[in-house]
Formats: structure tokens, sequence, C-alpha cells
């Protein structure tokens, strides 16, 4: 890649369509993971100015390399590339059509077969592996979040191994065979961690298929001890040998143990799905309340500590909505105790951090109704402290249920039939698009994304339930 660079500002009148494509994408992605004040001091713009540039260039760059037919390794990586780079600004089934793209492409190449790959040499057989698993994930989550279903067999049709986990610099194009790969933290490491959890979410969903017929305490104990057995690889494998004084292992670190807690969460919530939480034992929802407290005080500190500030770019594309929801309900029949007041010290500081879902509610009806719902679970604590003078400790209202009365009072929700903020219309699923309505894209095949809207990642939620829910028709938790 240096090389390219390096050729490339050499001689700027004979760069090929592929490569410009690869250097424009790398400054989108370079912008997308800036801040405003860098931006403006490096470079001496604004980011939203820089990005919406870039992003035209990088378009304009593909489709002069014909990306629609072209089976060139150089252009598939610049797709690759601004895909993972503006995904939050696109509509997910949109997103999906374009990452199917990119997954057909790789497909045409061969890549998704290791036998194909024999005709390479190594350096290019291993970038090829890391190409795509990086297609693959990219285009299960854009399913994932569109609606789609997936085939619990499509496994199948692919056997590409999973890229080593090596640095870039033991990659040469001059290597004849590659490396042992580290025991321990590489610069794969991030992508090490996205391709185990990816892979066991797939053989989770073989094994709910495989089980369709089974009672449910059997399919959940075993899926149960397949979470267990991917904490303790990872575990094992690469966090336990992070540094957290170093803010890429600091970040691995609440990623790997945050998307374990949500697999676990994903468990019980489909329970939920089907008896609206009646089947929950007592020892069951506190299980669940503490798994949602664990997963939003990840994301809390992913924005406490100032060394993960060049990191917070994608943790804004995780939003936890589920685990929001969850430990909202739960605090419509909580009232005291320190868990409960950990709870809304970690809500009062999820809201702080992300001020766009506070803008979402003026226009998305699902937002305002989790705005309701928070403001709701306060009145009710407020209401119990009234009576119950042991409980007058929680009385201080947080500075988040303050701003967001004060909000409120200045807008009014839009009706299920209104336009979709466009700060989430871009991750809603199918089941809230039926809440909310997503905005109409009109069927053409256009890359239009914008590159300034806020990114937010909804993980695939039953939203019809979630929205009957936080609208008082029913609060599983509540005793």
């Amino acid at each position: 890649m240096q090389r390219m660079v390096l050729d490339a500002a050499a001689d700027l009148g004979n760069v090929s369509r592929s490569t410009e494509a690869q250097l424009f994408a790398i400054y989108t992605a370079a912008v997308t993971s800036t801040d405003e004040e860098t931006c403006l001091r490096l470079l001496g713009e604004s980011r939203t100015a820089l990005l919406s540039r870039f992003s035209r260039a990088t378009k304009q760059a593909l489709n002069n390399a014909e990306f629609l037919r072209s089976t060139n390794i150089c252009t598939l990586q610049a797709l690759t590339l601004y895909l993972l780079a503006t995904r939050h600004t696109y509509e997910p089934h949109t997103l999906w059509l374009f990452t199917g793209i990119a997954s057909r492409t790789a497909r045409a190449m061969g890549l998704h077969r290791e036998a194909s790959l024999r005709g390479f040499s190594v350096f290019e057989q291993e970038n090829r592996r890391r190409l795509w698993w990086q297609i693959l994930i990219l285009d299960s989550r854009s399913a994932q979040l569109s609606g789609v279903a997936v085939n619990p067999d499509s496994y199948l049709f692919w056997d590409t191994r999973c890229p080593l986990n090596l640095n870039d610099s033991d990659l040469v194009p001059s290597m004849r065979e590659l490396p042992a790969e580290y025991d321990g933290p590489t610069e794969m490491l991030f992508c090490r961690i996205r391709f185990e959890v990816g892979e066991y979410m797939r053989k989770l969903k073989a094994l709910e298929h495989r089980h369709a017929e089974d009672s449910s305490a059997v399919r959940l104990a075993e899926e149960s001890q397949l979470i267990d057995e991917l904490e303790t690889r990872l575990e094992e494998r690469y966090l336990k040998k992070c540094d957290p004084s170093i803010p890429f292992h600091l970040l691995a670190l609440y990623l790997g143990r945050s998307s374990v807690c949500q697999m676990r969460l994903s468990l019980h919530t489909r329970q939920w799905y089907s008896s609206r939480g009646s089947t929950l034992s007592a020892a069951e929802k506190d299980q669940v309340f503490s798994l949602g407290l664990e997963i939003i005080g990840y994301d809390n500190l992913a924005y406490s500590n100032k060394a993960l500030q060049p990191y917070r770019w994608h943790v804004a594309m995780a939003f936890p909505f589920e685990a929001l929801i969850l430990v909202l309900t739960e605090l419509l029949a909580r009232f005291e105790g320190d868990l409960v007041r950990q709870a809304w010290e970690r809500v009062n500081q999820l809201y702080a951090d992300h001020p766009e879902i506070i803008t979402a509610a003026r226009t998305n009806t699902l937002v305002s109704a989790l705005v309701s719902l928070t403001t709701r679970a306060w009145d009710k604590l407020s209401s119990v402290t009234q009576t119950s003078s042991h409980l007058l400790q929680h009385a201080t209202e947080p500075a988040s249920v303050a701003k967001l009365r004060s909000t409120r009072r200045d807008w009014r929700p839009s009706s299920p039939s209104a336009q979709v903020s466009p700060v989430l219309d871009e991750y809603l699923s199918p089941a809230a698009a039926a809440v909310a309505a997503v905005r109409d894209t009109g069927g053409d095949l256009v890359l239009s994304g914008t590159a300034e809207e806020p990114p937010v990642d909804i993980s695939q939620i039953d939203w019809n339930y979630w929205q009957a829910l936080i609208e008082g028709e029913g609060a599983p938790f509540q005793r």
C-alpha cells in the first residue's frame, strides 16, 4: 500500500482508475475516523465538508473503475473500504444491496474458495483472505440489519480460511510461506475478535436451526455452552494478553467482552418475544438486568477514556439500544439498591455521550417512545420516594432526564407515517419501519448516502414487541 501511494504521488497523471478509487476510499476512511478539531487543524476544513468531498470523489472513482463489472482486486478493496467507512449513511436495505455487490464480485473472483487462491502468491492469498472475511462480516451484518433471513446452511458455499493473526509488516510480496501466527495481540486484533464473534454467531444460527424442534431448555443450554466457549477462546487467545495502557488493546477488551454479553442477552430476549416475559424467573430477570448494565457500562467506559477518542466514531455505530430498553423497563419496577443507583448513573452518562439520540427523538417515533420510557421510569421512582423516606437518596433527577424533559417541551413527536430521522433510518429494521417508516430510496441503485449523518447502529431486535413495550402495553420485568 505504501509503495502504491508513493508511486501515485510521483506520477499522478498515470494513476490507474482502480488505484484512484483506493486512494479516495482511504481519504474518506481517514476523515471518518477523525474528529472536527483535528480536521480543522491539519486540513483546514470542517469534517463535514471533507467527508462530502471525498465521498463524492470516491463514488466517482468507483464508477470510473466500473466497479459493477470489474474483477480487479484493488477496485474491490476500494469498494469494501468505502462501505466500511460510510455504512452509517445508508438505509439498511440499500447497504445490503451494495455489500451484496462486493460479496458477489468476491465470489466471481474466487475469494470464497480456499482452493481458488492457490494460483496466487502466498502474499496475495493472505490479502484475499483478509478481504473476503471483511466482506463476509459486512454483508452478514447488513443482511441482519435489513431484516433479511440468513440461511443457516449458507456457510456451505465458502471455505476460505480465517486470516492469520499477523502484523501487516509480516506480509511482504516476496515471501514464499506465511510465518507462524502470533499468540496474542497484533495489528489484526480488532479484526480477529470480530471474525471470531462472527464465526460463533454463525454457529449459533446453525444450532438454532438444528434444534428447532427441541425444547427451549435444551437449546438454551447448548447455546449458552457455545457462548461460554467463545468467551474462553477470546480471553485466552487475545484479551488476557492485551495491555490496557495501549488504547487499541483497551478498545479490543471492551469490544470482546461487550460482544459476549450481547450474545448472552440475545438468548434471553428470544424468550420474551414468544412469551412477553411471562416465563422469566426473578433470577433470570436479575441476570438480564446485570447484562444490560454491563453492556451500557462498556459504552460509558469507551467515551470516558480520552485515550479512546480516535475510536469513538466506531463506538458510536454500536449504540446499545436493546440493553438500554431492558434496563429502563426493569427500572419501572426497581427502586432501591446499589444496582438501581448504578443503572441511573450509567443511563445518565449514556445520554450525555450520545446527544444524537435526543435529536433523533424529534422525528423518530420509536426513539421518542424510548425517551418517554426514560422519563416514565424516573417519574415512577420519584413517586415511590415520596412515600418511602429511605429511598430519598435517589430523589435528585439525573441531568439527562432533565434535559429530555426540557427538549420534549420544544417538539412534538411525528406520527408513524412521518419521515424517519436520518440519524436512525439507515439502520432501522423492517419491523421498525412498520412503526416509524423508512425513507423512500426510489429503487435507484446509486451510491447516494450522505457523509455527514451521525452514526448509529441498531441491533436486530423485535421492534414491534419493543415498541408496544415502551409505549406501555406490556412490561415483562414488572413484578
